[in-house]
Formats: C-alpha cells, structure tokens, sequence
C-alpha cells in the first residue's frame, strides 16, 4: 500500500516508523483513528461508511455499499505509488 525509499525491517523503530507512515497516509484520504483501538481507522461519505482495520502490513476494509468500497480500494492503489 504504501512505499519506503530505505527497508525498514530489522530496526528498532521499524514498527513506529510504519505506524507513523499508515497514520499519515489513511488521515490524508480522511480516515479518522479510533480512541478505543488505534488499528481502527474510521470515514463517513454521506450515508456510507468505511473501516480499516490495520494488523502490522496487513489490511481489512469494509463498507455498507459494496460499488463505494471498490472505488475506495481503487484510489488506495493509486494514492500510495
């Protein structure tokens, strides 16, 4: 999803950087972070919602509208190269 210049596996920091990187990126498309559990990223357009679950580089994303949530997963694509 998203790309490094350096490897980052192998560093103490490589976790946080990681984080930092995602964080930055999912609140730039206007994913909100959730209080109670910061793997959970949260938006709402118009009537339709979306969540993300992150578990290290692996990603869940569901939506109530099925043609919404491919043009999500869509953009992700594009967004990150």
């Amino acid at each position: 999803m998203c790309k490094f210049h350096k490897s980052l596996y192998g560093f103490k920091q490589s976790s946080k950087a990681w984080n930092q990187k995602l964080d930055a990126f999912l609140k730039n498309i206007e994913f909100v972070r959730n209080d109670a559990d910061f793997s959970v990223y949260v938006a709402q357009v118009e009537d339709v919602k979306f969540f993300i679950v992150a578990y290290i580089n692996d990603f869940i994303l569901v939506s109530n509208n099925k043609d919404k949530l491919l043009q999500v997963k869509e953009n992700f694509f594009e967004s990150s190269q």
